[in-house]
């Protein structure tokens, strides 16, 4: 596509294109949504990285656009140990935290399909074995 094409089409885009995305990406941000800066305000990582087409070098450049670094659950599962997969099927379950985490079942958390790596990072985390439905109690006092 040619730029007088895009912008014909999308006139919004000519802010992407301007600052430097790509005729493509730059499209498929308007498209999905996001005509303008301020339109990611509430977006992740994870939100632009799921368009079709938009990849991690027009997120980055989004970013230096913002100033500042857009949030992703996935990225967070990532910092925490998980692997790829573990931390986009928990984040696409909903997942953001550990606390959601420990608030899962043995076979909900199986249920995303874990490795014996993730299986075993979800245990140091929550501090417990999966197959225990609950946490520990506290020792009572005597």
């Amino acid at each position: 596509m040619t730029l007088p094409r895009l912008l014909e089409a999308l006139p919004e885009a000519r802010f992407w294109v301007e600052a430097g995305v790509g005729l493509g990406p730059a499209g498929k941000l308007v498209r999905a949504g996001f005509p303008s800066l301020a339109s990611l305000a509430e977006a992740s990582r994870d939100d632009l990285l799921a368009i079709p087409g938009v990849g991690i070098m027009t997120v980055e450049l989004c970013e230096r656009l913002l100033g500042r670094r857009l949030p992703s659950v996935i990225g967070d599962w990532q910092a925490q140990g998980f692997s790829g997969t573990a931390a986009a099927a928990l984040a696409e379950a909903g997942i953001e935290s550990v606390e959601a985490l420990a608030r899962l079942t043995e076979k909900e958390i199986a249920a995303f399909g874990l490795r014996n790596p993730d299986q075993q990072l979800c245990e140091t985390l929550l501090g417990r074995r999966l197959q225990d439905p609950e946490p520990p109690a506290a020792p009572a006092n005597v």
